[in-house]
């Protein structure tokens, strides 16, 4: 393999093409080498010649090389990048957090950018909230309708709730804006809180609010660490400190028995479905943490994913 001259060399036969090896996740049973060669990876080009293809041509920049796919049942990879938090279509989702096991969405990214240039400003300004300076909610009419819609659909607001809860709910989100929008962030999150936002496009919410809001809710559901930490560094009244540990129970996303080992941020990955006639009514296009980019009928009973890793080995951290 280290011989300069081995692609001349007239003692051995050397292929040098580029090959796929596909890697089981599961223990779903692997589809025949001739169905894979003949469904996923062939087709006739515009003179009716069969031709080898590589089926992530375009999805991914790895497309003709040589590289590893991986093969898991559709359920399994439910399992394992699940999303219980957004009640919502993903084909604008750019990623997955397998630590909150929820999809990212554009302003996500863009936050978590910002997040990093100013983690420390902003742990330091959570240090130093003081329940005496902001006692009540400030967010504008329209933000307190959209935040009270969303949280009645995250479920951090119950009909039968007191007042109380729906006012410390305001406090709480109008003390993380506060943060955002102090000195010390130099304009950054003001600046970025301005891009237009759409729903379900941007965010993963179904309301419209200010882009503050939006960043303020989506920092405490991918940084739950710091609701946390507010909460522990706050020192507020018995009566208010009690209202707000409940609120941030509530608030909190993460799942347990978590693999802390594994990559946190990912891409969704293409994939291809390997499925029946009968399951085809079974395939969702637009998953947590992948996207389906074809359909392979087959005659085996199975619901199968081939999915591209994107340079990502999928073995490390799996079932």
């Amino acid at each position: 393999m280290l011989c300069g001259y081995r692609k001349y060399c007239t003692l051995g036969k050397f292929d040098d093409r580029e090959y796929i090896e596909i890697i089981q996740l599961d223990s779903s049973r692997m589809p025949s080498k001739q169905m894979l060669q003949e469904r996923c990876f062939s087709a006739y080009d515009s003179n009716g010649n069969h031709i080898v293809i590589d089926p992530f041509l375009g999805f991914t920049t790895n497309a003709n090389k040589t590289r590893k796919l991986y093969l898991i049942s559709q359920e399994n990879f439910s399992l394992k990048f699940p999303d219980n938090l957004n009640d919502c279509h993903f084909d604008a989702a750019i990623g997955y957090d397998t630590i909150s096991q929820q999809a990212i969405w554009p302003i996500d990214h863009l936050f978590l950018e910002k997040y990093e240039e100013k983690r420390a400003a902003l742990k330091l300004e959570l240090d130093r909230i003081d329940p005496k300076t902001l006692t009540s909610g400030n967010l504008s009419q329209i933000d307190q309708n959209c935040l009270n819609k969303i949280a009645f659909e995250r479920g951090w607001l119950h009909s039968s709730d007191p007042k109380g809860f729906f006012d410390a709910l305001h406090l709480l989100m109008s003390r993380f804006v506060r943060v955002l929008t102090g000195k010390e962030m130099g304009g950054v999150f003001r600046k970025l809180a301005a891009i237009p936002m759409t729903t379900n496009i941007d965010h993963p919410f179904n309301y419209s609010g200010s882009g503050l809001l939006h960043l303020a809710i989506r920092w405490i559901e991918l940084k739950e660490e710091d609701l946390a930490k507010y909460i522990e560094k706050l020192d507020a009244s018995d009566d208010e400190q009690d209202i707000q540990e409940k609120l941030s129970e509530r608030l909190r996303v993460t799942t347990p028995d978590l693999n802390l080992e594994m990559m946190r941020y990912l891409p969704r990955f293409p994939m291809i479905a390997i499925t029946t006639e009968k399951r085809l009514p079974e395939i969702q296009f637009e998953q947590a943490g992948g996207r389906i980019i074809d359909i392979v009928i087959t005659d085996d009973d199975s619901s199968l994913l081939l999915i591209d890793g994107l340079g990502i080995d999928l073995r490390e951290g799996w079932m």
